[in-house]
């Protein structure tokens, strides 16, 4: 059994806490789903992590002393290839102690990524440290980040420049969202509306009834279509017809309602007026053949008339019988 004297085994221990610290450090940033790079002055890489296998450029062995460029890009002699400017900047704001960032699309990796360069800065007197390191450099894999904006510009676009009212709120009907086209449609600013519940836009025109059917229904996380009739903000009504929606999180619980709305009212006043010219159309026909009743017998009277003046001038005998006669006949 070997003794140490009490130096030396401070000495171990410090050694394997050192150790246990290095083994927990590195276990940590093999977590890290960034890709971080420990470069020396030259910029080649020293250490790197685990993360450069998950991105399939190599085992963590066979990347050490290739330059990012060289790790990101195998294949690439494009001068003005963004990752090669990079680096070129690199070591001319590092040397200096200043931090380089920057953002691009990787059409090679087929990715966005976010690049930090960091001087790391040894301790007074460390020349050790000094000579073996220059910086750590941090990619980030924006991808997703960058899509889910995509999404929400394009959502956006869609949501102004679409031709239906659409609005939000909240599960309790105060107004979270409302686009350009409800602001046309009412009079409202959005200004007015954020913060508001739905109920401003009453006309007063629906029973207690109408609406206790509509919250029922969508309360029960099902859609409501219907129609209503609105009041806008100088007074004047006007017709939508209207799908509410609920929208669900992940646990199914309703968080929000979405109501797409399209202005019927040119088409109500068309139909209208459509109905009101059928009833004055049924009510010509209608006049025409009380007309026609009337003037039945007028015409029959008249034949009959004008044949008895005519027999009166012939010198003939006008018999009432034969007068009677003409007018059942006709």
């Amino acid at each position: 059994m070997v003794a140490f004297s009490g130096s030396e085994e401070k000495n171990r221990i410090s050694i394997a806490q050192v150790q246990k610290a290095k083994d927990e450090w590195e276990t940590t940033l093999d977590a890290l789903p960034q890709h971080n790079c420990l470069l020396d002055r030259s910029c080649h890489v020293l250490r790197t992590n685990l993360t450069v296998e998950t991105w399939r450029l190599g085992k963590v062995g066979e990347v050490l002393g290739a330059r990012p460029h060289e790790l990101l890009h195998p294949e690439c002699h494009d001068p003005e290839c963004y990752l090669h400017r990079f680096c070129t900047e690199m070591k001319l704001k590092l040397s200096g102690g200043s931090v380089l960032e920057c953002e691009a699309e990787d059409k090679g990796l087929q990715r966005y990524l976010r690049l930090q360069a960091q001087p790391v800065k040894p301790g007074v007197g460390n020349e050790t440290a000094k000579s073996a390191s220059f910086a750590v450099l941090v990619v980030h894999d924006i991808t997703e980040s960058k899509q889910a904006d995509k999404d929400r510009r394009l959502m956006e676009t869609t949501l102004k420049q679409a031709e239906e009212s659409i609005m939000i709120t909240d599960p309790e009907g105060i107004i979270r969202y409302v686009n350009p086209m409800v602001e046309r449609t009412s009079g409202y600013s959005r200004q007015d509306l954020i913060g508001q519940k739905t109920s401003i836009f009453k006309s007063g025109k629906h029973d207690d009834s109408f609406y206790k059917d509509l919250w029922t229904t969508i309360s029960a996380k099902k859609a409501w279509r219907g129609s209503f009739i609105n009041k806008k903000k100088n007074g004047s009504l006007f017709y939508e017809e209207q799908t509410i929606t609920p929208i669900l999180d992940s646990n199914g619980t309703i968080v929000n309602y979405i109501s797409i709305k399209r202005d019927v009212t040119h088409e109500v006043m068309l139909e209208e007026r459509l109905r009101q010219s059928l009833k004055m159309e049924a009510v010509g026909v209608m006049a025409g053949g009380i007309a026609h009743e009337i003037n039945q017998p007028l015409n029959s009277l008249k034949v009959t008339a004008d044949g008895m003046l005519f027999w009166h001038i012939e010198g003939k005998e006008v018999l009432p019988e034969k007068i009677l006669r003409n007018c059942l006949l006709t």
